[in-house]
């Protein structure tokens, strides 16, 4: 006897999604949730409301991009590099505010 279980796709999954579009959403929800420290894959499938393969090649080509960190044990968070990527293409944000702070120095001298 075959027990047939449909499995319940995310109510947001498109077939036809750009992998861009995956890889912001990703982004977006490392970027803006309040949650503090490295997301887990469930979480991000919960968040953006993907698929599972979808979402574990975005952080894939996200890592290989060197936007964000993967750990061993599937845990990912925003790299540095991540964090100032998006202030550049959105300088207005709140998030530029914080990762183009400069010291501020006396005049006439630099870092010491």
């Amino acid at each position: 006897m075959h027990y047939h279980q449909d499995v319940e796709q995310p109510s947001n999954s498109d077939p036809d999604l750009d992998p861009d579009r995956v890889d912001q959403l990703i982004l977006d929800a490392l970027l803006f949730e309040p949650a503090s420290g490295p997301w887990a894959l469930d979480e991000l499938v919960r968040e953006t409301r993907r698929d599972p393969i979808e979402i574990d090649d975005s952080l894939w080509r996200l890592y290989r991009t060197g936007v964000i960190h993967r750990l061993r044990d599937g845990f990912v968070f925003l790299s540095r590099a991540g964090a100032h990527a998006a202030a550049l293409l959105d300088p207005e944000s709140e998030r530029a505010s914080w990762t183009h702070r400069s010291p501020d120095y006396p005049r006439g001298q630099g870092a010491p």
